[in-house]
């Protein structure tokens, strides 16, 4: 597990489990909502794995996105860490946060689901996709700090070899 910060201790809080395919049916008021009644700051966020190393760009894209996923949540969160599954697994991703700003967090998570489980050519998925290109290129050339190395990195290995 690879931290930005930790400054929480679990021990005194409780943590709100969030698989993002159980949420696909939420519109961004009802993720709100969902987010605003659990009163609760900690948060485990699972983006389940699609691909199990079945084509080289199929394995950069699923890592791109989650990195990119990643990066957007540590932007607003206090604490982040998060998990890197080995490619070969169907270990999903899994990433840790302490949030505040209940309305920036149910907008980046709204925008996750909406590109996770929508539609490959909507426009939603499209832009997601040259959000997440732009942020492997700027990060590699050290135009922005990046929070989410370990997954691109892979993403970027998967590139190389398509």
């Amino acid at each position: 597990m690879l931290t930005k910060e930790a400054s929480h201790n679990p021990k005194f809080s409780t943590m709100i489990k969030i698989n993002i395919n159980e949420l696909s049916n939420f519109d961004s008021t009802a993720l709100y909502e969902f987010l605003f009644l659990k009163r609760e700051s900690v948060f485990e966020i699972t983006i389940p794995r699609e691909t199990i190393k079945s084509d080289n760009y199929d394995v950069f894209n699923e890592f791109l996105s989650a990195a990119y996923a990643g990066q957007r949540l540590s932007e607003i969160a206090d604490s982040f860490a998060y998990y890197v599954p080995y490619v070969n697994s169907k270990q999903p991703f899994l990433f840790e946060v302490t949030i505040t700003e209940m309305g920036k967090m149910a907008e980046i998570l709204f925008l996750i689901i909406k590109t996770i489980n929508g539609t490959t050519g909507s426009e939603s998925f499209l832009s997601f996709h040259s959000l997440a290109a732009d942020f492997l290129t700027n990060a590699i050339h050290d135009k922005i700090e990046c929070y989410t190395w370990g997954l691109l990195y892979i993403a970027n290995r998967y590139l190389q070899m398509s």
